[in-house]
């Protein structure tokens, strides 16, 4: 049986590539590379199916790490940040404010983990993994990062 990972590389693979030989030639510093949803390693064997979106990727990894990756292997490339969803990273983001934060706070009220396990970082493992991360805009606008960068260099 394949995971939801390796059917979201098998259907991205191809996609990645064009995508990759099309942008090539252009500048891309500053520019996020696109996000790709990511399943957490226990999804698959999840009673519930959850997928949380975000509105883009600020901050998001650089687009000339990622083209480097599809180059060597796109298939694996399409889950390069597969280890964002790890919990150590999720528990540390536990302002819910915030969009992990808020996914940790949501989580835990949906299965009813008390509070006291999320400040010990106790038993969550299954549930921080247990959900898609995906963001609406798979490239974020540019108002957000380049025109600010474009803004700060004009100004120098």
């Amino acid at each position: 049986m394949t995971t939801t990972n390796e059917r979201i590389s098998n259907q991205y693979k191809k996609p990645l590539t064009d995508f990759a030989r099309e942008i090539k030639e252009l500048e891309m510093d500053g520019i996020p590379a696109p996000h790709i949803p990511i399943a957490g390693t226990n999804y698959d064997r999840c009673e519930y199916k959850m997928a949380f979106m975000g509105m883009e990727t600020y901050g998001w990894a650089e687009m000339d790490v990622f083209m480097s990756a599809i180059e060597k292997d796109p298939y694996s490339a399409a889950i390069k940040y597969a280890e964002w969803l790890n919990p150590k990273f999720a528990i540390n983001q536990s302002n819910p404010q915030t969009f992990f934060g808020f996914i940790l706070t949501f989580l835990s009220e949906f299965y009813k983990i008390d509070s006291k396990q999320i400040k010990n970082k106790t038993n969550l493992s299954p549930v921080l993994t247990s959900y898609i991360w995906g963001e609406t805009n798979a490239i974020e606008r540019y108002e957000v990062t380049a025109k600010r960068i474009e803004y700060q260099e004009n100004q120098l």
